[in-house]
């Protein structure tokens, strides 16, 4: 119950202060592998909200401004940790970048992850 109340959390601050970029092509203009990532911004004070963050879904990096910091998540197993948790769970028009993820995702490392509507 506490894991589905943090996919329910976690959907809801990527919804709101993050995003889900997809990359269209498999390789950018000077011929390196695109990679999806999952962004959300938090403003300095939560600081060791981001890092628990981290904790939980095993993965991602820091970059901290003066007013700001940003989650980037990244690597495979974190982002396939991060479908898990939020596939079902989320309400806006951000469900679509969420299917093209878990659609890249079953393409690039031939997996078999169905949608799950809210």
């Amino acid at each position: 119950n506490k894991i589905n109340n943090f996919g329910s959390y976690l959907a809801g601050l990527i919804e709101g202060d993050g995003s889900i970029y997809v990359p269209d092509k498999i390789r950018n203009n000077k011929g390196i592998l695109n990679q999806a990532k999952i962004e959300i911004v938090f403003t300095k004070y939560d600081l060791n909200l981001a890092k628990a963050i981290i904790k939980q879904i095993g993965g991602g990096y820091l970059k901290i401004s003066d007013n700001y910091l940003r989650l980037f998540v990244k690597d495979k197993s974190s982002i396939l940790r991060i479908i898990n948790l939020i596939n079902g769970e989320m309400r806006t028009p951000k469900i679509e970048a969420l299917h093209r993820l878990i659609y890249w995702s079953n393409n690039k490392w031939s997996l078999n992850i169905s949608f799950i509507e809210n």
